[in-house]
């Protein structure tokens, strides 16, 4: 990471993940309408039969593992688990599995953490109206997965919030005087936390950075090449009168980027192409 560091200041792959998805709801809104299509009607199915299912959807890690497990290892867990649920139930997750990569593929959005993802947020839709769902952006800044813990530095350590305070005597303290002293120690536990986590932020890039322009650039030349299928002449023909760009640095731009973020880059035939 240390020549992502140089070129953008510092920020990491937390931050350039974030921007990312930012990024993709707002140059491809169309993509992520789709998953909210066949994906999301067949997970709304499988919702939709509580029996035996609901105690299993419950254990996200455990679907998620489903989700990412290749086809030899998904067999040994259907063997293990599929006396769980109602066989129907079984071929329903199949299904939507099917249809989630179908989609993921076809975008090339197929990545580990991505699967995750948008399993997070297909669980944000099935549980809220359309007018209060969250974007995919903000469910990778919520999850309190790896894909998106917030807490979790460029080092790989997790800051969490902790707080103790010694126990209630009754038979020493009433209770209001208690219940005070507690307000005010953990409103102090509090502001030294924001303080922590702010100093981190700062040092791990999290935080609006004056390079963060060429970071949004070479983020939109990787969407347009990984998602929308163009290719490095065509994303160059979109920039033209801009000083310093051309085949080459685009090209060399998105490798990067797809390295940063964790993203395998499609092979260089044409993919998918879609009108912007």
């Amino acid at each position: 990471m240390a020549e992502f560091d140089s070129i953008y200041g510092g920020l990491n792959q937390w931050s350039a993940r974030l921007y990312f998805l930012d990024l993709v709801e707002t140059l491809m809104p169309e993509v992520i309408a789709e998953l909210g299509k066949k994906p999301f009607e067949a997970f709304s199915a499988i919702h939709s039969n509580p029996t035996g299912w609901e105690t299993f959807l419950n254990k996200k890690s455990k679907i998620k593992d489903l989700l990412i497990s290749p086809p030899g290892k998904l067999r040994t867990e259907l063997l293990t688990d599929r006396g769980k649920l109602q066989p129907n139930l079984w071929a329903k997750f199949l299904f939507f599995r099917k249809l989630l990569y179908d989609w993921a593929i076809k975008y090339n959005l197929a990545d580990e953490w991505l699967i995750k993802l948008f399993f997070e947020l297909l669980c944000d839709w099935i549980n809220h109206p359309k007018d209060e769902r969250k974007d995919l952006s903000t469910v990778f800044e919520d999850s309190s997965d790896s894909i998106g813990d917030n807490s979790q530095l460029s080092n790989g350590t997790s800051i969490k919030f902790e707080f103790q305070f010694r126990e209630w005597r009754p038979d020493v303290e009433n209770k209001s005087d208690y219940r005070k002293a507690l307000q005010n120690s953990f409103k102090v536990s509090e502001n030294e936390y924001f303080k922590k986590m702010e100093k981190f932020a700062l040092e791990s890039g999290k935080k609006r950075n004056p390079r963060k322009n060429k970071l949004k650039t070479h983020l939109e030349w990787f969407i347009y090449y990984q998602i929308g299928g163009k290719t490095y002449r065509e994303i160059t023909e979109l920039y033209i009168g801009e000083k310093g760009i051309d085949v080459q640095a685009v090209h060399k731009a998105v490798y990067e980027i797809a390295e940063v973020l964790g993203v395998k880059l499609r092979k260089g035939k044409r993919g998918r192409k879609l009108n912007f």
